[in-house]
């Protein structure tokens, strides 16, 4: 049986159950806990620091089934430098704090310097999950796409929102087609839009419902092409929380999952999908041999 994996960043369960979107819920649903290791620190809206699930590192470990120390993933080999000099120079200045200051990167590739992004096919140190099919389909999956992070930098809120609903309609666009081509047996794909929309407006209702009204909507899709003919994860790498009294939202401590079929074991961390996935292709791959 074929598996399809639609990735949502920053899906909240809450909000799933208490607009009761029955698509995103299916057959089992719930949250699962993201290990620690793959927080990180970073600064909310009033520039205080905070530690939350770090989107490379959750899907990472959702992929291979490890922890980022396990595959030799780090905040600095997230993305690189291709001069040896500059990568040094990066984890140097991660070390005393440094690369908080901002404009830096920007500078270096002005000049010419090239980054080059952490691949979890080969340079994970162990197998992932698409190692595991026969032809897998893969549609802006972090840490294996070449471009799959949804740039916002130095627009205006009006401009950010606009373009993260394009960025999700052209994905889904994609994803769509690719599913309707039907020669793949694993398929993944990855959207950035309710991270994006519950960082900036998790206080604004109206905002917040259209969303994820969308994607309630864009899986409904999904699910009339596909007929339950596939086994269908919906999975996030964190979920999202109210900021204080403002109108943002910062990553909640949980992850949401649902499937369209029933397992005699719940997950529990976000780990445990790589071994439910893994095991699905390779009794699939058994059957036709």
């Amino acid at each position: 049986m074929k598996v399809m994996i639609l990735a949502f960043d920053g899906l909240e369960y809450s909000l799933v159950e208490k607009w009761n979107l029955k698509n995103l819920k299916q057959t089992q649903y719930g949250r699962v806990a993201i290990p620690p290791e793959c927080y990180t620190e970073t600064v909310d809206p009033a520039g205080n620091k905070v530690y939350e699930p770090w989107t490379p590192y959750v899907w990472a470990s959702f992929m291979t089934g490890k922890l980022p120390s396990e595959i030799g993933l780090t905040k600095a080999k997230a993305k690189f430098w291709k001069n040896p000099i500059l990568q040094f120079l990066k984890v140097v200045s991660m070390r005393i704090k440094l690369d908080k200051i901002k404009g830096k990167g920007k500078l270096f590739q002005r000049m010419g310097f090239q980054k080059k992004q952490f691949n979890i096919l080969w340079d994970a140190k162990c197998l992932t999950i698409f190692h595991y099919a026969k032809n897998p389909s893969i549609i802006n999956v972090p840490l294996v796409s070449e471009e799959w992070s949804l740039r916002l930098e130095e627009k205006t809120f009006d401009e950010m929102i606009k373009n993260c609903w394009e960025n999700f309609w052209e994905i889904k666009s994609q994803t769509i087609k690719a599913i309707e081509e039907e020669n793949w047996d694993l398929l993944m794909s990855y959207v950035r839009f309710l991270d994006i929309v519950g960082e900036l407006c998790f206080g604004n209702f109206r905002e917040m419902f259209k969303a994820y009204m969308a994607c309630n909507i864009y899986v409904g899709q999904i699910k009339k092409i596909t007929k339950d003919k596939v086994v269908c994860l919906i999975v996030s790498d964190h979920g999202m929380e109210r900021f204080g009294n403002t109108k943002f939202g910062k990553h909640s401590d949980y992850a949401f999952y649902s499937l369209n079929m029933k397992m005699s074991q719940k997950p529990h961390l976000i780990t445990d999908f790589y071994a439910i996935i893994t095991d699905l292709l390779v009794r699939d791959i058994k059957a036709s041999s």
